[in-house]
């Protein structure tokens, strides 16, 4: 058995926050200067000189003891942290709520002859953009929807997805053994020809009304008041290089296919995709209309950056010229 990858999901470090009406997450310069502070509380108060209240950077007084900050406003602060993963769900007779957030997000290169260690991580904002700023989960769901009485009518108020900055590393030989597990063996795919074909059988079976309403049901439409997923950004670095098995049947069918709509595999380094965000208001589509129209959004932009320049950055390994303007 060969160990291709590793999942790492962990929690958001130390966060501090203030309470006015509710809770919330204090800028990174105060959350730094506060934990710092702290530790050396902790440290003299176990050394039995420790005084409470304390005056930090930024104007800050604080009372560790009582965990209230007096100034420059008084209020309570409390000392905690976000779960790698965090889910929460309302319901009420007319609506349901569902918001979601993963804080890191890691996928690590098991191979042993790996050229980049990780292949997928978040990329932390510049200090001083993060400074003045709350941590952010690496991403976010948040959707509403409302239930109507008389109507089997979906109908989606809020739906938004929020994903940050990311940084994708791959090598010519996690991607081979990628498309080798993932690819269908014989056997396999003679059970699903006898599952798909017994359905076929099934499906003869029914009556019109019955086919009708199935046909009906999976045509189904969802009306979506908002429907938002952010910009993406991903800096793309790619290898030729690793171990893997370059001469696989899905190696083979993989660079055949990249070289029929005309792309040429190089090494490149921290390329930059900078896709804009997919919105939608007030409009019906089922799921298959939905999914193509996200399919073609993101397709389009990549094929039209790489022509018109607008993928950045970037250098070849193999000549050392800057790939700025693709």
């Amino acid at each position: 058995m060969l160990e291709l990858t590793y999942m790492g999901i962990t929690s958001s470090g130390v966060i501090w926050e203030e309470k006015k009406k509710r809770l919330k997450a204090m800028k990174l310069k105060d959350m730094t200067v506060l934990e710092h502070a702290y530790q050396k509380y902790l440290m003299e108060l176990s050394a039995g000189k420790a005084k409470p209240v304390v005056m930090l950077e930024n104007k800050l007084e604080v009372d560790f003891e009582k965990m209230e900050m007096l100034k420059p406003r008084q209020c309570q602060i409390r000392r905690s942290f976000s779960d790698g993963i965090w889910v929460q769900m309302r319901t009420s007779p007319h609506s349901r709520q569902f918001h979601a957030k993963i804080n890191r997000l890691q996928f690590d290169n098991q191979l042993r002859e790996a050229v980049f260690p990780t292949i997928l991580a978040p990329i932390p904002p510049p200090k001083s953009v993060a400074a003045d700023s709350v941590p952010k989960p690496f991403m976010e769901v948040s959707l509403m929807t409302r239930i109507h009485e008389h109507s089997d009518l979906i109908q989606v108020k809020y739906f938004k997805v929020l994903v940050q900055e990311m940084n994708l590393q791959v090598d010519q030989g996690i991607l081979n053994e990628l498309l080798g597990l993932f690819a269908s063996d014989a056997s396999r795919q003679r059970e699903q020809e006898v599952v798909a074909f017994t359905a076929d059988v099934e499906a003869t079976k029914r009556g019109l009304k019955q086919q009708a309403g199935v046909s009906m049901k999976a045509k189904s439409v969802t009306f979506y008041d908002y429907f938002h997923v952010s910009p993406i950004k991903i800096h793309l670095s790619f290898s030729l290089q690793g171990m893997g098995s370059s001469d696989s049947a899905q190696s083979m069918i993989f660079g055949v296919f990249l070289q029929s709509v005309g792309v040429v595999l190089t090494d490149v380094q921290d390329v930059l995709f900078k896709l804009g965000y997919f919105e939608r208001n007030h409009s019906f589509y089922n799921n298959s209309q939905l999914t193509s129209e996200l399919i073609r959004h993101y397709s389009g932009q990549v094929s039209q950056g790489g022509r018109e320049g607008k993928i950045e950055g970037g250098r070849d390994k193999g000549t050392g010229r800057e790939e700025g303007k693709r």
